[in-house]
This record gives C-alpha cells, structure tokens and sequence, in this order.
C-alpha cells in the first residue's frame, strides 16, 4: 500500500451499522447530506460543522441529490414508479414532491445554481433526454426546450451527470457525451468512439478537459476503460487498453487541475494529464464505496461514501504540471563586513508551478578575484519544492582579504528554467581604529 503523505488527512466521518449511502453533497455554509439505507430503511443524514444533525426518512429512494444549505435539500428519485423531485426547507424533516413523470422517465441529476434557479436531468420520455428548470425554487420544474434527442433504448445511467459552474454533462449507455455550457439552454453531443461501450462516470476540471470511465460492454466483468477529450466533449481520446490500477473503479472527480479515480475500496488515483497516467492519493481502505464528490475546502478534498462516509483532504502534484522555480529577490546582499567576519543571509527559492520541482544541484559560484569558499550554503536544502510552496537557502559568507565579493546561488533542477541563479555580493573593508588626540 502506498502510505498517506504528511499533508493528507483522511477521516471517517460517518459510521454507522448497517448502513449504505450511494449520494452525497456538501453544501457551501458546512453541512453534510447523504441518502441510502439504514437498518434496511430509506433514510438520509445531516451533518454541520457544529455537530447538529441527524438521521430522517426519506419519501423515496433517491437517485439524484442537491443540498444548497443547512436547511434546503432536494432530491430526484421515484415515488410509486413515478419519477419526482421533492425539495425539503427544513433538513430533510418534512418533503414537498412535485410529479416530473412527462418529463424524465427517472432523476438522474439536480443542480441549484441559486436559490431560484436550477436544472434537472433525467432519462427519455418520448424520444427526448429528460431535461426541466425550475425558476422559483423549485416549486415547479417545467419541460425544458431544446432538449437533445435519444437514440432507441439509449439511457444514463446513474452516476453519469457531472455538474461544473454553468455547465453540464452526461454520458449515455451507447457512448455519448452530451453537454451544455449555459444551464441547459443548448445542447452539443460527441462520441467516445468505442463500439458498445457503456459510460459509467463523466468528470471535468474546467469546460474544456474532461474524462469519462466506461465500460466495454454491458457484461458484469467487462473491462473499465478512461476517455479524454480537451475540447468540451466534442472530441474523445480513448485511452489505455488497461487502466492496471488493480482497483475496481467506481466513478471519476475533477479537483481544479487534475481528475481523481475512484475505487470501489476507497482508493483514490490522481492525474494532471487526462487520464493518460495516475498517481496514488490514497489506499487506504475506506470501507465500500458508492460514490464521491471532490471539491476544494481550505485544500483540495473529496468525500467518499458508501457504508461510511469519510473525507480526504489531500495534496496532489502530477509529474505532467508545470514546474516553475524562480528566486523571491533578484540579489542577496552580506554588507560590508571587515577581514575575518562572518555573516549569514538566507534565500528563498518558490515553485509557481502546479507539479513538484525537483532539485538535483545546489552550488555556489565564485566570480572574478573572491577567493573560494568566502560564500558557502551551511545546510542542506530540501531536494523538492512543492508545488505553491518555497525552500529556503541557508548561506554564510566569510571575509578574509579585503575587496568586493561576489558570487552566485546556482539551482539546477527539472523545472523550466533548468538553471536559475542568484548574485551574491559583499564589501569586505579594511578593520577601522580611532586614535584618541593626546594633545
């Protein structure tokens, strides 16, 4: 297994017998909701940050889930073979259920984009993909216009929609993507390209790049396989015959500069290059997982779920990054010191890339006539500068003739530039003496 790095955290927050949770959402103000079953019954849990809460019963069992608050919750699901969406104003206490059964033939994805806007996804009804809005709150979810077309029996399936800012995608059990960019108002498709492939999952960290993990057939033991696109879905790269993660995916999350893959134990696999390579973040059992959800709290974090729900804040840094190193001050200067003085000063090296730096070299140069070793680093700098992060230089100078020093820091890494440098100077003077006037 590969150990957690000292900057992850990883905590089980839900433990409860007898239980599975298959959603999940975190709401801005600190609250925590989660749907499934509990002792055999449908429930849902509340959580905030001061430790109120609780467990409720839900009308239904929930297949979509949208908490904007301590206190607003809606979800999608089926009351009596009809699908619906119910909204709750006070935490999951009491439900309000409006029919959306001339819409979507089930609720496959919610999404407030304030606390009178929204937009619902489901699947067909009538040839057409279930898309409504609501415009109060969710007092009414009206058929959407424009919505895109499906082909025979093709459906979500569920864990499929993926919500970032304005935009939204779906995949589709025949390989399509289908997207928008603005709430819902127009629609783009592409195709993953793999003939009878199933989409189990759609993630993107930003509106261009994206991945989805899929399935080569419809088979219980059918391979997972990753897609990548850089254009917003209208293009698809498929990937590695194998993914050889020795995991068994479960869904695929976006941070703001990398996509995680999801274990069916709690693993996580981080990638800043489209899911062409992984990282380990975490493989630490976590129990069984249903489902996550990735979002940045004070670091990046992500919520997995199943029969507990738990939560990794974790550092990724991808070998594929950026890697930009660069000294905080353009000189570093000792002063003017006398023969036989020492003085120490310390630079600051900092990464502004998004992936580590590693250092192979740290030196120092002597320039013209400064005799060697007057600069000299006393301690030995750490070889990787993190992403976001610094390492400090310790240096000493020590005058022994008189003249102008001058040197440089030289740092040769793996970042871009390879090399960079930093002047070192020092006036070493003449020692003084004041004679005291005897006349």
């Amino acid at each position: 297994p590969v150990e957690l790095p000292t900057s992850n955290d990883f905590s089980a927050l839900v433990q409860v017998p007898s239980s599975s949770w298959d959603q999940f959402d975190y709401t801005t103000d600190g609250t925590l909701y989660a749907t499934g079953s509990l002792f055999g019954q449908r429930a849902m849990i509340r959580g905030t940050q001061s430790g109120d809460g609780g467990y409720s019963v839900t009308p239904f069992t929930a297949t979509a889930l949208e908490a904007t608050s301590t206190s607003a919750v809606f979800i999608g699901g089926s009351a009596n073979n009809v699908a619906t969406i119910s909204r709750s104003a006070i935490g999951g206490n009491s439900w309000s259920g409006l029919n959306v059964s001339s819409t979507m033939a089930s609720v496959e994805g919610i999404r407030m984009y304030d606390a009178q806007n929204g937009l619902a996804i489901g699947n067909p009804v009538a040839g057409k993909f279930g898309i409504a809005k609501t415009t109060n709150g969710g007092g009414a979810w009206p058929t959407a216009t424009g919505a895109p077309l499906s082909n025979g029996s093709e459906r979500i399936n569920r864990g499929a929609v993926y919500f970032r800012g304005d935009a939204v995608w779906f995949g589709t059990s025949s390989g399509r993507v289908i997207s928008s960019l603005n709430r819902g108002t127009s629609w783009s498709q592409g195709s993953i390209g793999a003939s009878g492939s199933v989409i189990v999952s759609v993630a993107f960290k930003d509106s261009s790049n994206g991945i989805v993990l899929y399935r080569t057939g419809i088979a219980n033991d059918a391979p997972y396989r990753i897609a990548s696109t850089s254009n917003g879905g209208a293009n698809w790269k498929q990937g590695a015959a194998n993914l050889a993660l020795g995991i068994s995916p479960v869904r695929v999350d976006a941070g703001d500069d990398h996509h995680l893959l999801i274990g069916s134990n709690g693993e996580v696999f981080g990638s800043d290059n489209n899911g062409t390579d992984w990282q380990p973040v975490l493989s630490q059992d976590a129990g069984v997982v249903l489902t996550a959800k990735a979002m940045t709290l004070d670091r990046p974090s992500i919520f997995v779920a199943g029969e507990n729900v738990s939560l990794l804040q974790y550092r990724y840094s991808g070998p594929n990054g950026s890697k930009l190193p660069e000294f905080t001050t353009s000189q570093v200067g000792f002063g003017t010191m006398e023969p036989g003085q020492s003085r120490n000063r310390t630079a600051t090296i900092r990464n502004l890339g998004s992936s580590d730096v590693l250092v192979s070299k740290y030196e120092i140069v002597h320039d013209g006539t400064t005799p060697a070793p007057s600069f000299t680093i006393t301690a030995t700098p750490k070889s990787t500068i993190p992403a976001g992060s610094s390492v400090s230089v310790p240096m000493r100078c020590m005058a022994s003739d008189t003249g102008l020093y001058t040197g440089r820091l030289r740092v040769t890494s793996d970042g871009n530039p390879s090399v960079i440098e930093l002047p070192l100077f020092a006036q070493v003077s003449p020692a003084t003496s004041v004679q005291e006037d005897m006349a």
